[in-house]
């Protein structure tokens, strides 16, 4: 079986910014990307299934590491609109305004976003997705709301949007679209080995200097380079 996330937009809009891009620039992300929906997911544990132990963290980690995998996805008809807002803000005792860009995918109330990811998860997990999945309350910006359900018993579904294999052709009629996406837990782990290995600082040898400690010396080194790709999912744009 596949594990199936149907995603629907009861506002008819989807709002996203890509990563990289800035809000202003119109840049929409579509579909949604791989990175975001696993992001959401541990968004909405913290905040609505960690308590009590409700989904405890052994299977949130698993949960997340099973989805690490790039999905496929069956997308609606959709197009892309926008809206112009004058935000007032302050400067000094002046108060101006500034032009900002709210643009989105625009679907019909009643379609659906298929997600669906070759594996098959274990039932400890799947009860873990279907809570949170329930619980998603909106996907990208807060006022992109969302309705999400696991669909079971799915053995396939017939994608219209799906990855693409490293130096494979683009096949006729279609459209190159660039999402982030995660590692698999095996690949970030031997990409923070190398990059570790890489990035290490240089030995001093026995020369005696009076150098002055940076701040960043007393950073620890988790919150440098993640030690699992789950944590490495927390990351931000700061």
């Amino acid at each position: 079986n596949m594990t199936v996330l149907e995603l629907r937009f009861p506002a008819g809009r989807y709002h996203a910014t890509p990563w990289g891009r800035h809000v202003n620039e119109g840049a929409i992300e579509w579909p949604p990307s791989p990175w975001r929906i696993v992001r959401a997911l541990i968004a909405t544990w913290y905040l609505k299934a960690r308590r009590d132990e409700e989904i405890s963290e052994p299977t949130i980690h698993a949960l997340v590491d099973s989805l690490s995998q790039p999905p496929v996805f069956r997308l609606p008809r959709a197009a892309t609109a926008h809206t112009r807002h004058y935000m007032p803000y302050n400067e000094g005792k002046n108060e101006k305004t500034t032009k900002v860009f709210d643009t989105f995918i625009q679907v019909a109330e009643n379609d659906v976003v298929l997600v669906a990811w070759n594996t098959d998860l274990p039932s400890e997990q799947l009860v873990a997705l279907k809570k949170l999945a329930d619980r998603l309350g909106y996907l990208g910006r807060a006022e992109s709301l969302v309705e999400a359900r696991v669909l079971e018993g799915i053995t396939a579904i017939e994608p219209n949007a799906m990855p693409l294999d490293k130096d494979a052709k683009l096949p006729e009629k279609t459209e190159l679209v660039r999402l982030l996406a995660p590692m698999s837990p095996s690949a970030y782990l031997n990409w923070r080995e190398e990059f570790l290995k890489t990035h290490q600082p240089p030995s001093a040898g026995n020369k005696k200097k009076t150098v002055k400690k940076a701040k960043t010396d007393d950073v620890p080194e988790e919150s440098i380079v993640p030690p699992d790709l789950f944590k490495a999912l927390h990351a931000d744009t700061g």
